[in-house]
């Protein structure tokens, strides 16, 4: 069976189950992509090559908190409105994850957001300094 697409090429599918439709064969096979790149997106972005736990439970729990992240970081990476790889929005929220910064602004514009923030870090430094000789800071 072949399936078309409006914007892609068409798809080959070959079954030897001769009981479903053509429709029930065609969602079938996308249910079944969208599983398989689900998995692809938790295999390259989260670790679990290795559990922390040699349980059920623990595994169970492991295997939770990855999909747990997965979603959020996919409604945090939707919500950006330029476009991100989601890889990169993996990779910079362990990044930033330890600052105080607002994720979605430095994602839209990277550059401004982080001149602001260093900014703000050396207003925040100078307010503290009560004195300086020769290159020694004394703060309060």
């Amino acid at each position: 069976m072949e399936i078309f697409y409006e914007t892609k090429k068409p798809v080959v599918l070959l079954t030897n189950n001769l009981e479903f439709t053509f429709e029930d064969i065609s969602e079938i096979y996308r249910l079944r992509w969208a599983i398989e790149s689900l998995y692809k997106q938790l295999k390259q972005n989260f670790p679990l090559h290795f559990f922390y736990g040699d349980s059920v439970n623990a595994i169970q729990i492991q295997t939770w908190v990855v999909l747990i992240a997965n979603l959020l970081i996919t409604v945090l990476s939707r919500s950006i409105k330029r476009h991100c790889a989601f890889s990169q929005v993996v990779t910079m929220v362990r990044l930033m994850l330890m600052y105080y910064v607002d994720f979605i602004a430095f994602m839209e514009n990277p550059e401004k957001t982080w001149n602001d923030f260093l900014a703000k870090e050396m207003q925040k430094h100078h307010q503290n300094q009560v004195f300086s000789i020769k290159g020694l800071t004394f703060e309060k």
